[in-house]
């Protein structure tokens, strides 16, 4: 089991694509000390997580995977109007 708020920074890996959407390695980093809606799903094989946080201001949702003491981030967004309401609800 993952506690996603213990994640540091030095714990963290980045897909090529996690920086298509202009999610800087900082808005990442700060939306691990706020994580709120966390969902695991499997995909290719594995289990991957959609985390959803607040960074600097933003919500971001972000698919993820635990491997070996790592989480490596295989994309991010800005939250859409629906993920925004979710995280203000709680």
């Amino acid at each position: 089991m993952v506690n996603w708020s213990d994640v540091k920074p030095e714990d963290l890996e980045y897909a090529e694509r996690a920086f298509n959407h202009g999610i800087k390695k900082e808005e990442y980093e700060e939306m691990f000390r706020h994580p709120i809606d966390i969902k695991g799903f499997k995909e290719k094989g594995e289990i991957r997580y959609r985390l959803i946080g607040k960074s600097y201001g933003k919500y971001i949702l972000a698919i993820v995977t635990w491997n070996k003491g790592k989480v490596k981030i295989f994309s991010g967004r800005e939250a859409s109007e629906k993920y925004k309401t979710m995280y203000k609800k709680r």
